[in-house]
């Protein structure tokens, strides 16, 4: 499979990757992912829309730069309770779900 995602991005990377491979790549992936599961993300009963995790993070960032520690750190206890883990990074925040 990993073979198969990586010959599919460099052909799309290539302009190769045509609509007509479209359905047999959609048909492949699904097959997949009926075995091992993992391409469909499932929202935990208390899961948080991505939308509402970065409207929070932007929120955290912005109390961050008015030094409002106490803001950033609550932001940051609530996102994990919702299962959400951030990364701050030179570049930013990511974010990953538990």
């Amino acid at each position: 499979m990993f073979e198969y995602i990586r010959d599919a991005n460099t052909a799309m990377d290539a302009g190769e990757f045509g609509e007509e491979n479209v359905k047999s790549a959609r048909e492949l992936l699904a097959s997949f992912d009926q075995v091992v599961d993992v391409l469909t993300p499932e929202l935990k009963e208390s899961g948080i829309a991505d939308g509402q995790i970065e409207t929070l993070i932007t929120e955290r960032t912005e109390a961050k730069k008015a030094r409002n520690f106490s803001r950033s750190d609550d932001i940051r206890r609530q996102l994990l309770e919702a299962g959400v883990i951030l990364e701050d990074t030179k570049d930013g925040t990511r974010w990953k779900r538990t």
